[in-house]
């Protein structure tokens, strides 16, 4: 559960259609992220919608189209650095060390979300850090990312959302066409 203070200042974002996920709910994954972390210096929030989960990281860039929020109301509060658009991700090869998308993937059809999956793989560092952040029942979407080359070095469910930490050895994988 978040704490009372979360619950108070909850008032002050806007909220996100996250599978019906609340304010309150949407900090707490948060947190729970937070402690998933490993160290890292170059981070990608795909899908971030109101910003939540990157309200209390450094150095991340924050990727969306906020149609369901205008940006505007988003830059009042986000720490993080705000790109608007989506696929193809606009950054060079080998980016990121750490990329997360709290409830993005699962909106996406199968096929799309595959090429979107190459992105990721081409975006992401050698040995990056990717933590898909999805609901339970759609667990099975993380092979779309496995077929790529991810491995999954850790998976926990917190309240019916799975926390799928994955990390890619790009040398061993099969190149991406």
């Amino acid at each position: 559960m978040s704490s009372l203070f979360d619950s108070l200042h909850a008032w002050n974002y806007k909220v996100c259609r996250r599978m019906g996920m609340t304010i309150d709910e949407e900090i707490l994954y948060a947190k729970f992220l937070r402690k998933l972390l490993k160290p890292y210096s170059k981070a990608l929030e795909i899908g971030g919608c109101n910003c939540l989960f990157s309200l209390n990281l450094k150095g991340v860039i924050t990727i969306d189209v906020w149609k369901e929020i205008p940006l505007e109301e988003v830059k009042k509060y986000a720490k993080s650095q705000l790109v608007e658009n989506l696929f193809p991700l606009p950054f060079r090869d080998n980016s990121f060390d750490l990329i997360y998308s709290p409830l993005f993937f699962s909106n996406v059809k199968r096929d799309v979300r595959k090429e979107m999956a190459k992105e990721v793989y081409r975006v992401i560092k050698e040995r990056g850090t990717l933590i898909l952040i999805e609901i339970e029942l759609l667990r099975k979407m993380r092979k779309d990312f496995f077929d790529l080359g991810f491995q999954e070095k850790g998976y926990y469910v917190y309240q019916g959302i799975f926390f799928s930490i994955m990390e890619l050895d790009k040398k061993s994988a099969e190149p991406v066409a």
